[in-house]
């Protein structure tokens, strides 16, 4: 088979008509014993072998799915709930996985007061998680949301609760704990530096052990609820407002500060209802730390151009690796945008879409609605997507490699030119696309070596010969993404018809 290979698969470069590879999920799961609107893939953590599913309506009181990785296929490990709860807890609504502790949101608890909002902590022990307490809100008030949104990093918790009244109604605070022994002990309290009338201070919150970032989607200070991000510093012996950061275009309900993550001296701040260049098309944006303040480096937007697609709905950054939730995308299925950083600039690499948006339900799925990163596994909520029961919600597990491989078409016609592109490279250095497998069996045969053009990217197109019909071809391409990083893409499967 190799000669044949090796003498038909003729190459031409041309421009990349994409941007970005777009790529299926690895697997799809589902909420064991699901049910309608049970929210699984609200929120999502993932880490090493072990993942955890929140599903805040299960059974009207929520649950958290626990699974492992065995043999690289994620499957049902336990299923985590309260003893005791109520309707309308929301048990689940947010997740954060560390190495020896899970929290886990309860937004509908009422510790002290009505709907106030909780915290419970399970410990690992082992492959097991053990209830160790339930974390209330030092000061609860009606309807508070205390857990509306939360991070955690080694022995630090930061807990939002955005609609806690202070000063003014609903302008919401932040929980700042910090494990001391074997106990959370509430560090500090934050407020906005001016309480405002439905500011909603704690939308979202992230941290990264030496910084806090605050989210006050309501601040109006740009224009009406156009929003605002908060950076606090920990100066040694208390949390300080470093920066306050708004969106120098921001316009009405763009809700900036609606999604956040901080990693060293880059955050970004997600406004998934920004109306440029459409209606609600979203956007996010990139601050860089520069003596001492933050700066905008970059404003990054789907370029599908339709309404709605709510580009910038959560966020996860890791180094020079940035996801980026779009739940609106493609008439409301949701799909989730990889960049990285290349040296100079965000280049968009991966655009992942599942396979079957839409079986399983007449809901809106919402692909992006949450994300959580480990590695080169990537968990992606969908919490109305559908499977065994109709909207119960799924978690979509991807592999986030840096550099992406794309076919178009998925299957091509024997006799007819197939398109492989490469995205995410570095300009001018070298690279290669080989064929590593047909029809389920090894095999190797380098198709071409040259280089990235200046965008990073390579296009082959080979024709595909009528002799192979029937048979499913692999591809995998290998290159620089950055000076010292070596990588290899995704593979790309393309069976011949």
């Amino acid at each position: 088979m190799k000669p044949l290979l090796a003498a038909t698969l003729a190459l031409t470069l041309v421009a990349p008509a994409f941007p970005q590879a777009t790529v299926n999920e690895l697997q799809k799961l589902f909420p064991p014993g699901g049910a309608f609107l049970d929210s699984f893939g609200r929120d999502v953590a993932v880490l090493g072998d072990t993942a955890v599913v929140g599903a805040h309506g299960d059974d009207g009181k929520g649950s958290v799915a626990v699974l492992k990785r065995v043999a690289g296929s994620w499957t049902p490990a336990g299923k985590l709930s309260v003893a005791g709860g109520n309707p309308g807890d929301s048990f689940g609504w947010r997740v954060e996985l560390l190495e020896d502790v899970l929290y886990v949101a309860a937004t509908g608890t009422d510790g002290g007061a009505t709907n106030s909002g909780s915290v419970y902590r399970f410990d690992r022990v082992g492959d097991s998680f053990v209830p160790a307490g339930q974390l209330q809100s030092p000061d609860p008030g009606d309807f508070g949301a205390f857990g509306f949104d939360m991070d955690a990093a080694a022995d630090l918790l930061v807990v939002g609760a955005p609609d806690q009244a202070e000063v003014q109604v609903l302008a919401g605070a932040v929980y700042v704990f910090r494990k001391v022994g074997a106990s959370l002990v509430l560090e500090q309290k934050l407020t906005a530096p001016v309480p405002s009338l439905a500011s909603e201070f704690g939308f979202a919150v992230a941290t990264d052990g030496q910084r806090i970032v605050v989210g006050s989607v309501g601040e109006d200070a740009v224009a009406n609820d156009a929003g605002a991000a908060f950076v606090y510093a920990w100066n040694g012996s208390s949390w300080q407002l470093e920066d306050s950061l708004f969106a120098a275009d921001g316009g009405d309900s763009d809700y900036f500060g609606a999604a956040l993550d901080i990693d060293g001296d880059q955050l970004v701040v997600g406004a998934y209802n920004h109306d440029l260049p459409t209606v609600g098309a979203g956007a996010v944006y990139v601050y860089g730390l520069q003596g001492g303040q933050w700066s905008a480096d970059a404003k990054l937007g789907t370029l599908t151009g339709f309404n709605n697609e709510a580009f910038g709905w959560s966020v996860e950054l890791d180094g020079p690796r940035l996801m980026i939730g779009a739940t609106g995308h493609f008439s409301g299925a949701g799909g989730v945008f990889q960049y990285h950083h290349d040296g100079n600039q965000w280049v968009q690499v991966h655009r992942w879409l599942a396979a079957d948006p839409f079986a399983g339900g007449g809901l809106k799925p919402g692909l992006g609605f949450c994300l959580a990163l480990d590695g080169e596994t990537l968990f992606a909520g969908a919490p109305f997507a559908g499977g065994a029961v109709s909207n119960s919600g799924a978690a979509f597990v991807f592999e986030a490699t840096d550099l992406a491989l794309d076919a178009l078409p998925d299957d091509v016609v024997g006799g007819q030119v197939l398109e492989l592109r490469t995205h995410g490279g570095l300009a001018g250095a070298p690279m290669g696309l080989a064929l590593t497998g047909v029809s389920g069996l090894p095999f190797f045969d380098v198709l071409y070596l040259g280089s990235f053009d200046p965008a990073g990217q390579v296009s082959f197109l080979p024709v595909v010969p009528p002799a192979l019909v029937g048979l499913e071809l692999d591809f995998l391409a290998g290159g620089f993404w950055n000076p010292a990083e070596l990588g290899f893409s995704n593979t790309v499967t393309v069976t011949v018809l």
